[in-house]
């Protein structure tokens, strides 16, 4: 009895020093947040805190989400499955994700079994109270208070009253109790939610530095999500003169009039019409508040970065940041996310791995954001994850230029005339060089019948404005494409 209970104690001991050298992983998840950094290349958004994360950083310029609504993205990130293959393609299905997922493992649930505390603040799935508590050994939610205006909060509560008095629920409620589409508030950065997310991460770091086991924290910022909403001074930092509207604020030429979304997430708002085009002036704002939301929330990360260092934990812990997935803001005529589109399913995703980055490196290789899981578990020594679909991102932090995927995938469903939603779904393969849409009508799951294709060449057209798959010329490349989608997919 005595060397049955030796070799238990010897067995505790020996996992909890094994657990004790594993590096700890910050997971910062920021909502809606286009590509367009000027670490990734590109001008005009001003985020120096995750510009310099950057400098020791590898970023991937060509990061896919797997379905551009934040529900289904953040379910197949957790549990790097697809949607195809877990069913989850809408939001209220992601928040209901047990019932599509079985015995699979989130994220945080395997680096717990391996030895790590995992906690979760904000949003990291769906919604920004933590509606996913099986996930973690401790989480943290806020309400979602998207207004600091009292004018603007007693709209909210007005509309909430009526929209309950006529019986409205779930989505229809949801929308039913928006306000306007941007707000601008004097006061410090706590005013709205992220600045309180940020100064309870900074708390909880602070924490975690003390314990004994290594730590999984995930922070889910919620901006720049609608409402674009942010103190003043973000707002200060741009000059509206010198914010232009987009420039292709047409539908792709010869595409299907369901390739692109009726924005009715930025309808819902009060200062947005039900139909047609938003006024220029409207359009303006709304890039202006997009902007300062992403410098609001570039500030917040900065917080939590500044504090792993102040903390002396930064040489032990890996930094992920991503985001669900991109967004319109006036590009093809439309608003928001929900397409297959290039500007929709384009990601950022940015990883620092103290044992391997030591300057800054950009990945322009194609991976997706279901590789975020394995990669973390490779980077941590921990056993490869069963019954995942992602791949490792870790040959590609020493060797960037490495191919490991021929392409990256995503869908998106939507109803078209006297359709319903999700009767049609989008299947999209994007390669190096093309991006090929493949509209099936689901009803016969076997044998979908093909209803549109789309195809626009990266080469000649980077922003997806000629749809050319009806050219002659284009039958070989579909149909090769096609070929590598039905295998990869279906």
């Amino acid at each position: 009895m005595n060397k049955i209970l030796l070799l238990i104690f010897s067995f505790f001991i020996s996992y909890s020093s094994l657990a004790k050298d594993k590096p700890n992983v910050l997971f910062i998840s920021i909502d809606d947040l286009r590509p367009e950094l000027n670490c990734y290349g590109k001008k005009g958004l001003i985020t120096p805190n995750i510009d310099e994360f950057a400098k020791s950083a590898i970023s991937f310029t060509n990061a896919y989400t797997q379905f551009a609504v934040c529900g289904p993205s953040r379910a197949a990130v957790m549990t790097s499955i697809r949607p195809h293959r877990s069913k989850i393609l809408g939001n209220a299905q992601a928040k209901k994700m047990r019932d599509y997922i079985g015995d699979a493992l989130t994220i945080p649930q395997y680096f717990t079994q391996n030895g790590y505390y995992s906690v979760g603040y904000g949003k990291v799935y769906h919604y920004y109270k933590i509606d996913e508590k099986e996930s973690w050994d401790e989480c943290f939610g806020l309400h979602w208070d998207k207004y600091a205006d009292k004018k603007n909060r007693d709209t909210v509560r007005r509309r909430s009253r009526e929209a309950r008095e006529k019986g409205l629920v779930g989505v229809p409620l949801f929308n039913a109790t928006r306000g306007p589409s941007a707000e601008a508030v004097a006061g410090p950065d706590n005013v709205y939610n992220d600045g309180k997310l940020a100064e309870k991460a900074v708390e909880k770091l602070r924490v975690l530095s003390q314990q004994e086991a290594p730590f999984f924290f995930a922070v889910g910022f919620s901006k720049p999500h609608l409402p674009f909403t942010a103190p003043q001074k973000y707002w200060d930092l741009y000059d509206p003169s010198k914010i232009h509207l987009a420039s292709n604020n047409y539908p792709a030429k010869h595409a299907p009039p369901y390739s692109t979304s009726n924005w009715k997430e930025l309808r819902a708002y009060t200062d947005i019409p039900n139909e047609g085009p938003v006024e220029s002036s409207i359009a303006q704002k709304l890039i202006h508040g997009y902007r300062a939301s992403v410098s609001y929330v570039d500030a917040q990360v900065g917080k939590v970065l500044n504090e792993l260092n102040a903390l002396g934990l930064t040489e032990n812990t890996i930094v992920v940041i991503w985001s669900d997935h991109g967004w319109k803001l006036g590009e093809h005529g439309a608003w928001s996310k929900h397409s297959n589109s290039e500007i929709d399913t384009k990601s950022v995703l940015m990883i620092k791995y103290p044992q391997v980055n030591t300057k800054s490196v950009k990945c322009s290789e194609l991976v997706e954001l279901i590789d975020i899981y394995p990669t973390l578990t490779d980077l941590a020594g921990l056993p490869k994850p069963k019954n995942i679909d992602g791949v490792s991102l870790k040959p590609l932090l020493k060797k960037p230029e490495l191919n490991i995927k021929a392409a990256a995938y995503s869908q998106y469903p939507r109803s078209h005339g006297e359709t319903k939603m999700g009767e049609l779904m989008g299947y999209t393969v994007r390669t190096d060089r093309y991006r090929l849409v493949k509209w099936v009508k689901e009803k016969n799951i076997r044998e979908p019948k093909i209803v549109a294709v789309e195809l626009y060449d990266h080469k000649i057209d980077p922003d997806e404005n000629n749809n050319i798959a009806n050219n002659p010329e284009t039958e070989a490349i579909i149909t090769k494409l096609l070929k590598l989608l039905t295998s990869n997919i279906q």
